[in-house]
């Protein structure tokens, strides 16, 4: 009689084991059942390709860390914008400082953290004047001065 009863009624739970959390959620009206197993099987995440990045970008801060040749406030300014992917600009607007400052630091680790240097200069390549057209635009507001 018991084998009667569980053809009459399937249990939907049978096949998940023991010790296992569900989650019920409706869908379109219908309720639907979803264990913690199923997670597992999905798709992954598109960010997956950025971790030996981040993990060579930890490692590198890391060996700065521990080289003991920057300050304070070198490392400081590392961590904020190679690890934690602040801009230059909400960087000086957290310490208090004009942009400028922080670009004076970013230049003045350029032989002591290369890499970061590196980075920073690839990175931030298409943000940079040639300095031909910075001399000139001087050479034009000296030009008005006098």
């Amino acid at each position: 009689m018991a084998n009667n009863e569980d053809r009459a009624w399937p249990d939907p739970f049978r096949r998940i084991p023991l010790r296992t959390s569900l989650s019920e959620y409706r869908h379109n009206g219908r309720r639907h059942f979803r264990s913690e197993h199923e997670h597992e099987a999905s798709v992954p995440s598109s960010l997956s390709q950025y971790v030996p990045l981040y993990r060579h970008h930890a490692a590198v801060f890391a060996r700065y860390c521990s080289e003991g040749r920057l300050s304070p406030k070198q490392l400081h300014t590392i961590e904020a914008l190679y690890i934690d992917g602040l801009s230059l600009r909400e960087l000086a607007k957290l310490d208090g400082v004009a942009p400028q400052a922080i670009s004076d630091r970013i230049n003045a680790m350029a032989t002591r953290a290369i890499e970061f240097y590196r980075w920073w200069r690839q990175s931030n390549l298409s943000r940079q004047r040639p300095r031909e057209a910075a001399a000139g635009t001087r050479r034009q507001r000296a030009s008005r001065t006098k």
